[in-house]
């Protein structure tokens, strides 16, 4: 027996998450249900009028178009006269026109980078940090302090004397 374990505790049980759906689940034509009176809003030339939701298919359809239900919740619910993909599509593009803007617009916070040189630092590791400070500041999101260390502890100087 695993100690611990023994204590009568219980577990509680996952709870599921819920994943909101990622396009609004909308009603597109033989979906709305034909006996339910709808606001049904066509095209620029003509005016918004309350039928029921299977003559505005019947529109729809001589427009070679689909009815979309825009606004169920409201009474009567309102149903437009529209190209389901091409909205479908522009709505998707608005999304993505937003998160980018919203990128955009965020504070880019700049990481702090540091190089340190000791005086005794050898070509080719020089070489490798002035390469990676260049990269660095080819991005340009990036702010970095060259630091020269000046200071030099006893075991560097042996070393050097030595080497």
């Amino acid at each position: 027996m695993v100690r611990g374990f023994d204590r009568g505790y219980k577990r509680l049980p996952k709870q599921k998450e819920e994943v909101p759906p990622s396009e609004p689940s909308r009603r597109v034509n033989d979906e709305i249900p034909g006996d339910l009176e709808v606001l049904f809003v066509g095209d620029e030339q003509t005016k918004a009028q309350i039928m029921f939701a299977r003559e505005a298919l019947m529109f729809a359809q001589k427009a070679g178009l689909d009815l979309v239900e825009i606004a169920p919740n409201a009474r009567p619910p309102v149903c437009k006269m529209v190209d389901y993909e091409s909205m479908l599509r522009a709505e998707r593009e608005k999304s993505r026109q937003m998160q980018q803007k919203l990128l955009k617009n965020t504070k880019k916070v700049s990481a702090l980078k540091e190089l340190r040189f000791t005086p005794t630092i050898q070509q080719h590791d020089f070489d490798v940090k002035l390469k990676r400070a260049r990269e660095w500041l080819e991005v340009r999101e990036l702010r970095f302090f060259l630091l020269s260390s000046l200071q030099t502890n006893f075991h560097q100087l042996r070393t050097t004397e030595l080497g």
